[in-house]
């Protein structure tokens, strides 16, 4: 293997490895936040307090999907492939 291809190897895998801790992350945190919206409250919030808690974990959850989207890799199409 050329130096080059050593190197893009490694570039990759380090992206690779930073894309995957990333997901791991918002994962976590979309699954922390779901829990916090559906499990049972000791203490009772009025409505509008609910409501509102409810929106806002909607609108992050929402946020960390489309950036969770958007770290998914571009499918490569087969002529791409078989270019290379």
């Amino acid at each position: 293997m050329s130096r080059v291809s050593i190197r893009k190897s490694r570039q990759w895998a380090s992206k690779s490895t930073t894309k995957k801790t990333v997901n791991e992350k918002l994962a976590h945190e979309i699954a922390q936040l779901k829990r916090f919206k559906f499990a049972k409250r000791s203490e009772q919030l009025n409505p509008q307090q609910a409501s509102l808690l409810d929106d806002l974990i909607d609108t992050d959850i929402a946020a960390i999907e489309v950036e969770l989207e958007a770290l998914q890799p571009a499918p490569v199409s087969t002529e791409t492939r078989q270019k290379t």
